[in-house]
């Protein structure tokens, strides 16, 4: 039985990992994404499906990674 757990466990986070999204475009319900405040702080915001989450990725302020986020800042310095 606990061999079952692991092997479900297992599949379950690789499946996880393999439907990342892609790009900002892939975003699904709850997915995490990043966006830079007008004084240049970065927030980690949940994708809800929203206008405002539509207005933010439409304005090309949505990233995947923190890291994409962070270069977008040093770009607008």
């Amino acid at each position: 039985m606990q061999k079952q757990v692991t092997v479900l466990e297992k599949a379950i986070k690789e499946f996880k990992e393999n439907s990342k999204p892609k790009t900002i475009y892939d975003l699904r319900y709850e997915d995490k994404y990043y966006t830079i405040n007008c004084d240049g702080a970065i927030s980690t915001i949940i994708f809800l499906n929203s206008s405002i989450d539509e207005r933010i990725i439409n304005m090309g302020n949505a990233f995947l990674t923190y890291k994409e986020a962070e270069y977008e800042v040093k770009c607008r310095e």
